[in-house]
């Protein structure tokens, strides 16, 4: 089976053949007529391609935020457990269970709170690069507005539809 980028260079091929006028240009476009053609049948087998991958796409979308409510749901549930157990032996002054599964409390791992951010010392801030709003920028051009000129809008640009 021809690939579709050899079946584009055989019908550029012979659009440039078109040119020579040596060679009788009806057997060329009966040959170009059938490269288009099989360029057509090529487009449209792998425009139901992409079909068939975004149905693929979609469904598994839809299991990724089925399965992720899941987990959400399941997570709450466990910390909800463990907030229920651990308030439940502090009202008896249990700190330690042996059994199958060992139960106890421990020291947490020494963290930080911050009371006043602006006495932090700069070495400890972490700095972020500026974000640019693009859609803001594009309402205003659409409204009407002058941008500076370290603004381009492109509004030249073609995308392929499929379907």
């Amino acid at each position: 089976m021809t690939k579709l980028y050899e079946l584009t260079q055989n019908y550029q091929n012979l659009v440039s053949l078109l040119e020579d006028e040596t060679i009788d240009s009806s057997v060329v476009g009966d040959a170009i007529r059938q490269i288009e053609g099989d360029i057509i049948d090529k487009a449209q087998n792998i425009a139901k391609l992409l079909k068939n991958m975004e149905g693929d796409i979609k469904v598994f979308e839809a299991e990724e935020k089925r399965l992720r409510a899941k987990r959400t749901a399941l997570e709450k549930k466990c910390k909800s457990l463990k907030v229920y157990l651990e308030t439940e032996l502090r009202k008896i002054g249990v700190k330690k269970i042996d059994g199958i599964v060992p139960l106890s409390f421990r020291p947490c791992p020494p963290s930080v709170e911050i009371v006043d951010i602006t006495q932090i010392p700069e070495r400890f801030l972490i700095q972020t690069a500026p974000e640019v709003d693009k859609k803001a920028i594009l309402e205003a051009w659409r409204n009407g507005e002058t941008l500076p000129n370290s603004i381009q809008i492109i509004n030249d640009k073609e995308y392929l539809k499929v379907g």
